[in-house]
């Protein structure tokens, strides 16, 4: 029995509930806690850019080489740099090939974030649709996974002094 869930479940908001409805609220993911990064799919992330049109368009400029004026502010021609094309080159290829990416590999969670920056710079990739592919490269955890802890049903009932 650990010392950390008879403290946890002694708590207001646990206090009467049965074991097993204990062992699913510690179990479920829990917002207050922080996110832990997952392993993903590129394609599956890409899923707002499709949706958004904003995937096809990165296909248009990669082939171009340049953003067509009917799609800049000011009508004209912009020429991407060569970094850019790189960072669009480097989303496609990942979405193609569906390379999946382990973000506790060091350097992985800030290559994706910079390169997804990189094409919101270039106004290719909307702030909202970033926000939405860098969420699905992470995770809630639960109260019961933040803490190491395995808890059942059991584990509530021999915690709380039962046989």
């Amino acid at each position: 029995m650990s010392d950390l869930l008879a403290i946890r479940i002694a708590q207001p908001d646990l206090v009467g509930l049965p074991e097993w409805q204990v062992s699913d609220i510690l179990n479920a993911p829990d917002d207050s806690l922080p996110k832990v990064p997952v392993v993903f799919s590129c394609r599956a992330i890409a899923e707002p850019a499709v949706l958004s049109g904003e995937l096809a368009m990165l296909r248009i400029v990669a082939k171009l080489g340049h953003i067509p004026a009917d799609v800049t502010l000011d009508e004209q021609n912009f020429i991407v740099p060569t970094q850019g094309l790189v960072a669009i080159g480097t989303m496609l290829d990942a979405v193609d090939r569906d390379l999946v990416v382990d973000p506790s590999a060091p350097g992985a969670a800030a290559q994706v974030a910079a390169m997804l920056s990189a094409l919101e710079g270039m106004g290719l990739l909307s702030p909202a649709t970033k926000t939405a592919v860098l969420a699905s490269t992470v995770r809630l955890q639960s109260w019961a996974e933040a803490n190491g802890i395995e808890v059942t049903p059991r584990a509530v009932s021999l915690a709380r002094g039962g046989k």
